[in-house]
Parts: structure tokens; C-alpha cells; sequence
């Protein structure tokens, strides 16, 4: 838009008060005026547009899928972490149930009374010294009896389950023997 258009404005409304006013309107003091000339100034024209380019679309759309695979890759994460968590779980009961099965032995069971390592039976209706989980891997615990440590009639029991993933835990209590 140029200066022109402020003018013929002000100009337009100048004569448009001296026609009201009653004052005589010369032809050389009115500029040439086209009809909705004024509003084609007033606002600058607007083409039209509906929808969005293609390449607007192309960036959406590579935006969203930057975001899915930062969710997906969150969601592997989660998923890691979930197993580890059901692993540990796992260990943890496993170990306390074997530690329970050895506290409760008789007082007198000759195994208190003398040092070594075996193992656990974790599958009582088998054979099988492992135990499988579908899904959650094999298990596998011992138990270690150190007698007259650190007091002499008293046995120091070491349960150690391994698991999936090279993953132990280990529990130890004392008992006493021959008691």
C-alpha cells in the first residue's frame, strides 16, 4: 500500500462532511473515486487457502514418528526393567522358602552338624534340583552349613539361589545343633 490511499481517505471523508455540512463540493477538490476501491485498500487481499501443503504434512508427520519411536524405545525400557523386577522377586522367595526348609530341621539332623554344601530340592514332586518357570527362567539354590561359627554348637547356614541373567541372592542365618 502506498501514502496515496491515507490521502484519498482522508480526502473522501473530508468531502464526504462538506456534502453533510452543505458546503459546495467542487469537482477538483474530490479525487476520482472508484466504488469498493477503499476496502480493497483497507485490507490487503486474501488468497485462498484451505487444507495444508504437502510438505507441512511431510514434517507433521515426521515429528509424530520421531515421538513414537522415543514411546516405543521408553517401552522396552519399562518392559527390562519389569523382567529384572520379576527376577529378583523370584530369588527373593525362592531363597527365603529354602532358608525356611532349613530352620526347620530338627535341632538334631545330622546335616546341621557337619560342614558342607548341597542341594536344594526345589521342586519337591521330582527329582529335579532346578526349577523352571515358563517365561522366568531356571532357578537353582544351595545351602552351606559352616558348624561351630563363630560360637562352637551353633552352624552358620548360607543359602545362595541362582537365577536367569547370572543373578544370585544369598541369605544366611544360624542354628543351632544337637541341642
Amino acid at each position: 500500500m502506498n501514502g496515496n490511499w491515507l490521502t484519498t481517505t482522508r480526502n473522501d471523508r473530508q468531502a464526504h462532511e462538506e456534502t453533510l455540512s452543505g458546503a459546495a463540493v467542487d469537482a477538483a477538490t474530490m479525487p476520482h473515486r472508484t466504488p469498493g476501491r477503499e476496502r480493497a485498500m483497507a485490507k490487503p487481499a486474501m488468497t485462498s487457502q484451505y487444507g495444508f501443503t504437502l510438505l507441512e504434512v511431510l514434517v507433521a508427520l515426521t515429528i509424530f514418528a520421531i515421538g513414537l519411536l522415543g514411546v516405543a524405545g521408553l517401552q522396552l525400557r519399562a518392559i527390562s526393567f519389569n523382567n529384572g523386577s520379576n527376577i529378583r522377586t523370584t530369588l527373593g522367595t525362592t531363597a527365603q522358602s529354602v532358608m525356611e526348609g532349613v530352620m526347620a530341621l530338627e535341632s538334631d539332623d545330622p546335616r546341621l552338624a557337619t560342614s558342607g554344601t548341597a542341594q536344594w530340592d526345589l521342586d519337591p514332586d521330582s527329582a529335579a534340583t532346578t526349577l523352571t518357570l515358563p517365561g522366568g527362567g531356571t532357578y537353582s539354590a544351595t545351602w552351606t552349613v559352616t558348624v561351630d561359627t563363630p560360637i562352637t554348637g551353633i552352624s552358620r547356614i548360607t543359602v545362595n539361589v541362582q537365577g536367569p541373567q547370572g543373578s544370585t541372592m544369598t541369605l544366611t542365618s544360624y542354628k543351632g545343633y544337637n541341642l
